[in-house]
């Protein structure tokens, strides 16, 4: 029972964090995108840091680092542009394109680690194939049961693919910090990266948004604090979860149930217009989503 309220908690704080970063941009937060995400990486780091120093003290080493940097690089990346994704499309979407991320670390096991191409890989390709088809696929303006809102638009697209390529960077990197350190520095390994998330995106935001930096202060520190929170319990959730649930069931559940609670929240809160070829694309892209993870 412990296992799937844990399992639960997670399958809520993922899309809540896309709700949390819409929710935002509809109060006229889009000109704050990198402090927001500054105020992320702060407090996804104070998660990060309490099991660091509790479990042995937090213990430095220069052979992290590197990777620190990497993920850094691709947490900035994948949150930037997701938080652009989000202010000109529908979420539902966005977390569902985000959520076959888990391809690039797939690819780079199967190339430089010589990892076996595991037996879903082909089916899961040959159904996000078709979601993909099926998702981004409209009726004309004008046409009987062309959405009015939600539309697909080429920026969307080339934000929510940069941040597909982020969130795949952050995955691939974890995976070649995990093989390459012998699974130690876990949770220093991220402090640090998120310690360089805040400072980089801080500094920058103070560069190109101090004009509004009063107003981000004033009603928009709290979004990027709670986002932040909710990104650093999902993940610390998931590495508890590994010790107490097969890996077989935990990441097709957490994958499959985070877009089918992206497209409840979605309808229900932001009132976004899915089409019935959307709605089967979503569909055939959480079958795949479980293949690819099995």
């Amino acid at each position: 029972m412990v296992n799937y309220l844990i399992l639960l908690g997670i399958l809520m704080a993922v899309p809540a964090q896309s709700v949390t970063v819409k929710l935002y941009q509809k109060r006229g937060g889009g000109s704050n995108n990198l402090l927001l995400t500054a105020f992320i990486g702060l407090f996804a780091m104070a998660v990060f840091a309490l099991p660091a120093i509790l479990q042995n003290g937090f213990a430095f080493s220069p052979s992290y680092l590197i990777y620190s940097l990497g993920f850094a690089i691709g947490y900035g990346m994948a949150f930037v542009f997701q938080i652009l994704a989000l202010s000109c499309g529908p979420m539902s979407l966005t977390v569902l394109i985000q959520s076959y991320s888990l391809l690039i670390p797939t690819f780079y096991g199967v190339i430089f680690l010589e990892e076996s191409v595991k037996w879903g890989f082909v089916p899961g390709i040959v159904l996000l194939a078709v979601c993909l088809f099926l998702i981004n696929y409209r009726k004309r303006a004008g046409e009987a049961g062309a959405p009015s809102e939600g539309r697909i638009t080429l920026k969307w697209l080339v934000f929510v693919w940069l941040s597909f390529l982020g969130n795949g960077m952050c995955s691939t990197v974890q995976k070649a910090a995990t093989v390459h350190l012998d699974e130690a520095y876990h949770f220093e390994f991220m402090v640090v990266a998120m310690l360089l998330i805040t400072l980089g995106f801080l500094i920058a935001g103070l560069i190109r948004e101090r004009r509004h930096l009063r107003d981000f202060l004033r009603r928009g520190w709290y979004f990027g604090g709670i986002c932040g929170l909710l990104n650093g319990g999902a993940n610390l959730a998931v590495l508890l979860l590994a010790a107490r649930m097969p890996a077989s069931i935990q990441y097709p559940l957490i994958s499959a149930g985070s877009i089918l609670f992206s497209l409840l929240f979605s309808v229900t809160i932001f009132k976004e217009k899915i089409t019935r070829q959307q709605y089967a694309g979503i569909a055939i892209g959480v079958l795949s989503i479980v293949f690819l993870n099995l």
